[in-house]
Order: structure tokens, then sequence, then C-alpha cells
């Protein structure tokens, strides 16, 4: 592994962020989302590394997808689809 390969990054969430699972970028609103072990979908300001809750599925969120109209399509492993 190249020990460069982080260099220059910045830690984004650190401590707001329990056991994230996936992450997902949307750049029509430069915002990135990620699914928590707490249930939460917390998104992420690209520009200001803000992080607040967005949504709480009440499970466990694994997998997060980008929709072609924007929609946020998660898998979790607690719900069942209907």
């Amino acid at each position: 592994m190249n020990p460069r390969v982080l260099h220059g990054s910045e830690k984004i969430g650190e401590g707001q962020l329990l056991g994230p699972e996936d992450i997902m970028y949307d750049p029509k609103l430069g915002v990135i989302y990620t699914s928590c072990g707490d249930g939460w979908i917390k998104r992420v300001t690209v520009n200001e590394s803000a992080v607040e809750d967005w949504v709480n599925t009440g499970g466990r969120p694994l997998g997060l997808a980008l929709g072609y109209s924007g929609e946020v399509y998660v898998a979790d492993a607690f719900k069942e689809v209907v």
C-alpha cells in the first residue's frame, strides 16, 4: 500500500458516525450520504464538512444508491420489502 495515498485528505465526521457502512455521493447537491449502525443515514455537506442527521430507518441501513431523479435507495438489513 502506498503510505501517501491519504496525504492531504481530510477526516470528516470523526466521532459523529457510529459504524458507517456505505457512502454515496450526490453531485447535484454536493453531499455525501453514509449509512450508520445506529439506523441513521447521515448527510455530509462536502464544502462545509457539516454532518447532519438526515433519516433514521429504525433498522440497520447497509447499502445506499442514488436514483436517476435524485432519490436515495436504502438496503436495510432489518426491514422487509412490502
